[in-house]
C-alpha cells in the first residue's frame, strides 16, 4: 500500500504532548510504522495525559494519522473505551452487526448533506470506524489499482 505520509510530516510535538518521545515513536515495529504512514491505525499504545489537576493519566489508546483541509498532518487519537459510541445513531440490529465483525452500510449527515459510509467496529477501542463509499476504489480486475 501507498504511503500517504512522510516520515517528516509525523506531528511529533503533537505525539510528545501524549508521552509518545520521538525515539520511541520511531522505535516502534516496522508494520505498525507503516500502518501510521498509510493513514490506519496504529496498534494500541499507551499514551499519557495531563489532567487539569496536574496529575498523570495514561490510557490505552491507538493513533491515526490525518491530512487537515490545509494540508498540514495531524494526529487522531481513539481511545479504548469500555462501551461502543453510538456517534452515527445505529439501530441496536445495526450495532449488533458491527459486534458480530459486520461491515455495514449507512447513509450519515455529514453537516453537508448526507454521504453514504462503510462502517466497522475496531473492538480494541470499542470505536466504529467509517469510511466514505465515494474513497474504495475496487479495481475491476484483479492486479488493476
Amino acid at each position: 500500500m501507498k504511503n500517504l505520509f512522510k516520515a517528516k510530516e509525523i506531528p511529533f510535538g503533537e505525539l510528545e504532548q501524549y508521552g509518545i518521545a520521538k525515539e520511541a515513536f520511531l522505535d516502534l515495529p516496522k508494520k505498525a510504522l507503516d500502518s501510521l504512514l498509510t493513514g490506519r491505525l496504529s496498534p494500541l499504545m499507551k499514551l499519557s495525559i495531563e489532567g487539569k489537576n496536574g496529575k498523570i493519566y495514561s490510557l490505552p489508546a491507538k493513533v491515526k494519522l490525518h491530512r487537515n483541509a490545509d494540508g498540514t498532518t495531524a494526529l487522531r487519537i481513539f481511545p479504548a473505551m469500555k462501551e461502543i459510541r453510538n456517534d452515527f445513531s445505529l439501530t441496536e440490529k445495526e450495532l449488533g452487526k458491527l459486534k458480530d465483525n459486520q461491515t455495514i452500510v449507512k447513509s450519515i449527515n455529514r453537516g453537508n448533506g448526507t454521504e453514504r459510509c462503510y462502517l466497522q467496529l475496531d473492538k480494541e477501542t470499542n470505536t466504529v470506524m467509517h469510511v466514505k463509499a465515494s474513497e474504495i476504489h475496487i479495481p475491476d480486475a484483479i492486479g488493476e489499482a
